[in-house]
């Protein structure tokens, strides 16, 4: 396209860069006379505009390669979206895998440190030590007492009503599918629990050991692996 634009100039550019060639042939002379002053200036200023024409239309034509090509009319680019990255929520919480738990059916009873429950009172040097050794406790994970034929000790069960209990004493009344559960006073016993037939889940079964260490572990990180198969 630029070459259409500026042929018309080429004739007179051809002869004034030509003029040094032909003057040594034998028309040279005859070129030299037709070629005046008037038109070797319109020669002159025609070849400096060529030439701006020529560096405009070769720097276009290198922009225009370097542009990538756009996509036709009508076609929209497909957008990758990229769904923000959601950490997922595994809680162990048995609120939210109950139907993946082990459930069983008990008749839970309360206890407490006192004569009462355990024929010791406070002076007794094993007043508050469960047949593990390890202290009882109330907390987010209690201490309770099982048949260990059912539920080996470290067993935890979670209780609805209750909360966590991890199996750390034996009773001589406690035997198959019953629990006793830990209170703080015998007065917890009665208004907050009382003798109930209760599902238990099976959180995670215990190995057949279990210490005042793992229960304050347990206490302070308020998380245990769940036990998901059911035997």
């Amino acid at each position: 396209m630029a070459l259409f634009f500026v042929s018309p100039s080429f004739s007179l550019l051809f002869s004034y860069i030509s003029l040094p060639f032909w003057g040594r042939c034998e028309y040279g002379e005859e070129i030299e006379k037709k070629v005046n002053k008037k038109n070797m200036k319109l020669v002159h200023t025609t070849y400096v505009i060529t030439t701006v024409i020529f560096l405009f239309v070769a720097v276009f034509l290198l922009t225009e390669q370097s542009v990538p090509l756009k996509e036709p009319l009508g076609m929209k680019q497909k957008q990758v979206q990229h769904k923000p990255e959601v950490e997922e929520n595994r809680t162990t919480s048995p609120e939210n895998l109950l139907g993946q738990l082990e459930k069983v059916n008990v008749v839970a009873t309360g206890y407490y440190a006192g004569v009462e429950s355990t024929g010791k009172d406070s002076s007794h040097p094993q007043y508050g030590i469960t047949y593990s050794g390890a202290k009882v406790v109330r907390g987010e994970y209690s201490t309770i007492a099982a048949d260990l034929n059912l539920f080996p000790l470290g067993t935890i069960l979670y209780i609805p009503g209750y909360g966590y209990g991890v199996v750390a004493d034996i009773g001589s009344a406690i035997k198959g599918n019953i629990i006793d559960l830990y209170f703080d006073t015998k007065e917890d016993v009665f208004s907050q629990w009382g003798k109930k037939s209760v599902d238990v889940y099976v959180v995670k079964r215990g190995d057949g050991y279990v210490n005042d260490a793992m229960i304050q572990e347990l206490n302070s990180k308020q998380v245990v692996q769940v036990n998901t198969q059911v035997n």
